[in-house]
């Protein structure tokens, strides 16, 4: 191939090509980026390094055929709305291999497994800084589950002050913008759902107004099982988890027990997505410090002091980069949860 195209959607001429100016130039029919040779007469040409149409039934065998699905289509859209994209492409020298880059502005990652929390800080963070404004696709299907894994609470984004995931919906050609109300929640709440096409959501990205009409959709439905107190209370003795641990004893000091906090604080399945303990734990050490205390202003000290310090061991972060921002957000959740339980 003797020509291909710059990240301005330009075509460029492997002859006039300076390899040394390290401009990506991607092939105008697959979007795969293309490696800049010379044949034995001396002539320059652009190669692909996997076949043309081929690379993701080639690269990264590991990959989910969703995954390779997901990346193909939204590539596909992309051309077919009239903007660049372009598919594996190196960012940071190198370093990183985004998935899919929109208009040499946007990235597009397709996370249909598990990831660790720093892999995708870290991920994030550079491709912020590299001047990327990077959006992170999960699979609908993790959300079927009755249980919020832990690692998708390490996907949750932020846009002002709306917490929201990204699922993709192949089948349907949507993108569902799954949005949280709040930090501690009750399950069934757990989320707002927002189908939009996929051609709308890259229309929206282009003219600045995604997340414009968040909110206005139906609520999301996750299958709720109440969190019995008998399950609670048979966790009274021989307790190995720390922070129920420390609860107890913190009761136990005050002349409570778990008989004496509010019913409706285990009435619900509590979703906590900042910690890793049930969110229930979180408010029975607001109300026991209340209790003790009687002023909220302090109780909300006294609990940003327990995150601090990791008693109610704190997982957040994820796609959240300011993550003092999320405990606050927490703590002041937490507070407004407590004051409706108890009015």
């Amino acid at each position: 191939m003797y020509a291909g195209l710059n990240g301005d959607g330009d075509l460029v001429y492997a002859q006039n090509y300076r390899k040394a100016d390290g401009t990506p130039i991607s092939c105008p029919h697959c979007g795969q980026n293309l490696v800049w040779k010379r044949n034995r007469k001396g002539r320059a040409f652009f190669a692909h390094t996997y076949p043309c149409g081929q690379d993701l039934s080639q690269k990264h065998l590991g990959e989910s055929v969703g995954h390779q699905a997901s990346k193909l289509f939204m590539w596909s859209l992309c051309k077919e709305m009239g903007l660049l994209s372009q598919m594996e492409v190196p960012v940071l020298g190198g370093q990183f291999i985004a998935d899919l880059r929109v208009n040499n502005r946007l990235i597009f990652e397709f996370q249909y497994a598990k990831i660790g929390r720093k892999d995708l800080l870290y991920r994030q963070s550079n491709y912020h800084q590299a001047g990327y404004q990077a959006y992170w696709f999960l699979s609908e299907m993790v959300f079927q589950d009755k249980k919020l894994k832990a690692w998708l609470k390490r996907c949750l984004a932020k846009q002002g002050k709306t917490y929201y995931w990204l699922a993709l919906d192949l089948s349907h050609r949507q993108v569902k913008v799954l949005t949280v109300p709040g930090l501690i929640f009750p399950r069934d709440q757990a989320s707002y759902l927002w189908e939009i096409s996929c051609r709308n959501f890259i229309s929206r990205l282009k003219k600045g107004k995604f997340l414009a009409d968040i909110g206005k959709g139906q609520p999301y439905f996750l299958k709720v099982k109440p969190a019995g107190q008998s399950i609670i209370y048979q966790k009274r003795f021989g307790i190995r988890n720390r922070a129920l641990s420390r609860l107890i004893n913190f009761l136990y000091h005050l002349g409570l027990n778990l008989d004496d906090l509010p019913a409706q604080i285990f009435d619900q399945a509590w979703i906590g997505l900042v910690t890793a303990e049930p969110a229930w734990l979180t408010l029975a050490w607001l109300y026991a410090y209340y209790y003790k205390i009687g002023d909220y202003q302090s109780a909300l000290e006294f609990f940003y002091l327990l995150l601090k310090k990791d008693y109610l061991r704190l997982e957040g972060g994820g796609l959240v980069i300011d993550q003092d921002q999320l405990i606050v957000d927490y703590v002041l959740a937490a507070v407004d949860l407590l004051k409706n339980i108890l009015s």
